[in-house]
């Protein structure tokens, strides 16, 4: 039994700057053989369209204007290539998973039709629900797909609760599935006998600081510093001189520049072990899809402020004292957030330990994921 998986952001030749979110799931399980093509959109006429066959199967450029201008007749054709390459190769497969809604998902109901095999498909939280919002005369070729679908995977809790907003006649109460991203904290860290040094920590590549919301982030404790100047912010991460400058930018204008520190890039193996020294990470980012570092930090016993609709946001519901899911646009929010975790830090800090004693960061492990989706898949292809 076989598996044809397709993918936009499947890391390889073509995509040098993916991350293996894709490639770990396919690679967790070996039950069934997998079949990747991997894909590329460009707007160039003159790129070379050639498929090419890998180690994993096959990869092509697919043509696509931006903006997703005639973006389901790109699909459909992208699905006419495949489907002959397969055909020119004597190659047959029992299911496709589509590992996103509204591209790989209009291919795999275009194969789906012509070959009578069922197909599942991933919802990417930000990338799908952009396209659904902006392409509203599209959604009835969505609602077909996600219909005519044998089981609809979500990444996280919150992707799942907008879906549902924009497609209410879905059963999804009998399709949905939760499977989260494989991230396995990279080392079990000691959580206590940690001297707090009275700060809070923020942790991104510093290019995408936009996206991350540290405008916001130190604007907020900023105004934190009114009734409590002494707590202090750190900001860890990669990125260019220009990035750099932008930040600093914001962190002069504050009040007590002297609270915060742009620290640069730490490695990983280093950063898990200063965590626990922190109050508590701070990263209310959106859109964010999901976040290895939220997980990273709670593994450190480390309390996070995070963004409502967006990454982790579902997750903990059941632990709230784990941290604080705000409002990304409002600093208000944030600043109150990083307030109440600072005057109830042992509390929150407690909780994240019973969190990890309960074994509920075991939920993104390989052996969970992996477990969760070999029953999806043995159920569809016995």
């Amino acid at each position: 039994m076989s598996i044809l998986h397709l993918s936009f952001d499947y890391p390889g030749f073509l995509h040098k700057d993916k991350t293996k979110a894709v490639k770990n799931l396919i690679d967790a399980q070996n039950e069934f053989e997998n079949l990747v093509f991997s894909m590329k959109r460009t707007a160039n006429p003159f790129s070379d369209y050639r498929v090419v066959k890998t180690d994993y199967g096959f990869g092509m450029r697919v043509f696509g204007l931006p903006f997703g201008i005639f973006l389901t007749p790109c699909m459909r054709f992208a699905g006419r290539r495949i489907l002959k390459t397969l055909s020119n190769n004597s190659i047959q497969f029992d299911m496709i998973h589509a590992h996103k809604l509204t591209f790989e998902g209009i291919v795999a109901f275009s194969l789906a039709e012509k070959l009578g095999i069922p197909y599942i498909v991933t919802i990417r939280g930000d990338s799908d629900l952009k396209v659904i919002r902006a392409k509203w005369w599209a959604r009835p070729l969505y609602g077909e797909i996600l219909g005519r679908a044998s089981k609809i995977l979500f990444l996280t809790p919150w992707t799942r609760h907008q879906l549902e907003h924009y497609f209410p006649a879905i059963p999804f109460q009998e399709k949905a599935v939760l499977i989260p991203n494989i991230i396995e904290p990279s080392r079990q860290v000691s959580t206590t006998g940690h001297t707090k040094n009275n700060k809070f920590v923020s942790v991104f590549k510093l290019d995408s600081y936009k996206r991350k919301n540290i405008k916001r982030v130190i604007k907020a404790m900023d105004a934190l510093h009114a009734s409590i100047p002494s707590v202090g912010l750190d900001i860890i991460g990669p990125g260019t001189e220009k990035s750099k400058k932008v930040i600093q930018k914001y962190i002069n204008s504050c009040k007590d520049p002297s609270r915060f520190n742009l620290l640069g890039a730490v490695p990983n193996e280093q950063l898990v072990h200063v965590y626990p020294k922190y109050l508590g990470l701070v990263l209310p980012s959106n859109p964010e899809t999901f976040g290895l570092v939220f997980i990273e930090a709670l593994n450190s016993g480390l309390p996070i402020i995070y963004a409502k609709n967006a990454g982790v946001d579902g997750f903990f519901e059941e632990y709230r004292k784990v941290g604080v899911k705000v409002d990304s646009r409002s600093v208000e929010e944030i600043s109150d957030a990083l307030k109440e975790v600072y005057e109830n830090n042992e509390a929150y800090t407690a909780s994240v330990q019973n969190f990890k004693d309960e074994g509920k960061l075991d939920a993104f492990s390989r052996r969970r994921v992996t477990e969760d989706y070999l029953g999806i898949l043995r159920a569809l292809l016995a």
